[in-house]
Parts: structure tokens; sequence; C-alpha cells
């Protein structure tokens, strides 16, 4: 299941918010090792926390096992809440991406490296389309890795590239927009095998601890 985590709640989801910072500082570890033997230099940007303070509005979608543990998650925010200038590169970029009613940025994506990787992704992107489509927003601006654009073309969803790639964190990024419909869900849906919504909204008690095993 994926777990909706609004601002309220994510309190209940302390352990959670600590593993996918440390997912976050991996990251950029990993880019800064791959930039630094492309001579490439990287931003020094602390993502150890989330690209920037999150607004009464943001939403966390997070999956975890029945244990606990962090898998994946993405954090969506309104686009015309974006702060219009940040130390963030990874908000700066977002900048190029429209901000209007009706678009949301999904920014702060992270995934457990295992054989669950791909589904993880897969399960986040469907989460991301029923999230989007209960909400009534009409499209998400993400960066993409170059890397992955492959992937996504092998989805059933319509995303478009909108702009020359920008560098990250040593990593090149597309900036581009996915566009919500009930067809893109019905083919993820399908693709997966899902005969159920994916998403679970966050309850008033806290998930088990991962930390505390």
């Amino acid at each position: 299941m994926i777990h909706i985590i609004p601002h309220t709640r994510s309190s209940l989801y302390a352990d959670q918010f600590l593993e996918r910072d440390e997912l976050l500082r991996r990251l950029q570890e990993r880019r800064a090792t791959v930039a630094s033997k492309t001579r490439r230099p990287a931003r020094e940007t602390n993502i150890s926390q989330s690209s920037d303070a999150d607004t009464p509005l943001a939403v966390h979608l997070m999956k975890l096992t029945e244990s606990g543990a962090l898998l994946g998650a993405v954090k969506l925010n309104p686009s015309e809440l974006r702060p219009p200038q940040s130390a963030h590169g990874q908000m700066q970029a977002l900048q190029t991406l429209p901000a209007q009613i009706g678009s949301w940025d999904a920014s702060d994506f992270c995934f457990r490296a295992g054989p669950h990787m791909k589904r993880t992704f897969a399960d986040i992107m469907l989460g991301m389309l029923e999230f989007s489509l209960t909400w009534e927003i009409k499209s998400l601006n993400f960066l993409i890795d170059e890397d992955l654009l492959p992937v996504l073309n092998l989805l059933p969803i319509a995303v478009q590239v909108m702009g020359a790639a920008v560098e990250v964190h040593g990593a090149s990024c597309a900036p581009a927009t996915l566009r919500i419909t009930p067809e893109a869900l019905r083919g993820m849906r399908a693709l997966m095998k899902a005969k159920s919504p994916i998403l679970h909204l966050a309850a008033d008690q806290a998930p088990p601890s991962p930390l505390g095993q």
C-alpha cells in the first residue's frame, strides 16, 4: 500500500521520514561520485533534508512494508505555492515548469535499492495518478533522470519533456509534465494487474517503527 501523509499527520511517520532523508542523502552521494568520475562538479547542496520546507498543503506518498520500512517516497505540492527562490538545485530546476492552479510539483523521489525497486517505482506512479484524480489535479511537474526516460516511455502515461536537461547534484535531469487522465490510471492498473486502489490514508496511529527493530 501507498500511505498518503498530509502535513497534519507527518509526526506519526517520524521514523519513515528519517529513512527518507537517509535515502536522499545516499542518492546525492552516488550522484556526486558519478559526477567526479566524469569530471562534472556536483553542486554541494545538502539533500539530507527535503528539497524545501513543506507547505500546509504538501502531501507525501510513501510505500511501506508491513513492518513499516520505507521502500519509496515522493512529495507532492501545489505548483502555485512553489517558492520563487530556492537554494536547492532541484527546486531551481522546477522553476522552468508551469506554476498554475491544477498543476502540482512532484519532488524528493527516492527508492530503496533491491529487487523490488521497479515495482516500487510503478506503485508510486500509480499512487500519484490515483491521488491526482481524487484531488482534481490536472498535471504533475517533476524532474526525471535522463537515463530513466526510456522506462517512462514503456508506461501507459502521457509524459511531455518541457525543456532542455538541467544538471542537479551531478545528474542530468529533464523537466517534464505528467498529464493526469482517467485513461492513464486505467492503463497503469491494467499493466500492474491492480484490482483495487493502492492508496491508504494515514491513520491516527503511527505505523510500525522499522528503526526500533
